[in-house]
């Protein structure tokens, strides 16, 4: 038989708790939380959220709750950020398109819509140090003598092939809203990839392609809604062939940002999630 080890499963833990400590110090330092600060924070609780996705075969009824309890205490942060989103997606294809002129009727289209906008602090609500609390609770109570082989067996390889499945299904389809739903479970998956690194595990899926692929669904989704608000703000441009050529613009930068998803998936969908397995667990002593 053999001999279980336990020191992913410790790794897994320490991690959780210096994510706590870090979302504490934020919010306690001045009651006020900077746009840096509250998309930091988001991180931090998709990451915790990763985290308890990989435990979930493990402890499902634990795990269903704490993630319940992240999503709604990300959900206090959701307005503050995403109202800064469209700008910030706006003001980086002005400055980061190919082409001087799509350059400037980005710049152009940013004086139309956000030339007035001002990001305030957001103070910290009650609620969101309760979520907090309540999951930093959650990490205590977790045992830290799980199998590191049940973690990579029945949480990392379950996760994998639930992604990939679903990345395979967006393949075949096209279909936006597939891409856009995959943008968590990408995201979650660079998280236990870099945690596997933290603890010297060496995987062959690549931690930099998963990270890449996630800002590209990212961005992806960030023009899709940019898309919508143009439209609804057309009055704000000088005139209709303004809006409208803007929004020729996005589309065809969305179906680039869409070409480059589904290159960074066809690489990664290659590596099945057996072979994840057994990579893995070659590894531990």
């Amino acid at each position: 038989m053999v001999e279980a080890t336990h020191y992913l499963s410790a790794h897994l833990v320490t991690r959780a708790r210096h994510l706590h400590g870090e979302a504490a110090a934020m919010c306690h330092k001045h009651g006020t939380l900077a746009p840096e600060d509250v998309h930091r924070l988001r991180v931090i609780t998709k990451e915790l959220r990763a985290l308890w996705q990989l435990l979930r075969p493990l402890q499902i009824a634990q795990c269903e709750g704490a993630d319940r309890n992240l999503a709604t205490t990300a959900a206090l942060l959701a307005s503050a950020r995403d109202g800064s989103v469209i700008a910030d997606t706006l003001d980086y294809l002005s400055r980061q398109s190919p082409r001087k002129s799509e350059r400037q009727v980005f710049r152009d289209a940013y004086q139309c819509l956000f030339a007035d906008l001002k990001l305030a602090d957001v103070v910290v609500e009650p609620g969101l140090l309760e979520g907090l609390a309540d999951d930093e609770k959650r990490w205590q109570s977790v045992q830290l003598a799980l199998d590191d082989r049940e973690l990579i067996d029945r949480g990392l390889r379950r996760s994998w092939r639930k992604i990939r499945n679903r990345l395979l299904e967006a393949m075949d389809s096209d279909a936006l809203p597939r891409w856009h739903a995959l943008r968590k479970w990408i995201k979650y998956l660079g998280f236990e990839l870099a945690l596997l690194e933290q603890a010297g595990l060496r995987s062959p899926l690549s931690l930099s392609d998963t990270r890449q692929l996630g800002r590209d669904l990212g961005h992806l989704h960030d023009i899709h809604i940019l898309i919508g608000h143009v439209d609804e703000h057309r009055h704000a441009f000088p005139g209709d062939d303004d809006a409208a050529f803007c929004l020729h613009l996005l589309r065809n930068h969305e179906a680039r940002m869409l070409d480059k998803c589904r290159s960074h998936a066809t690489h990664l969908t290659r590596i099945k999630p057996g072979f994840l397995r057994k990579a893995l667990l070659q590894q531990l002593p």
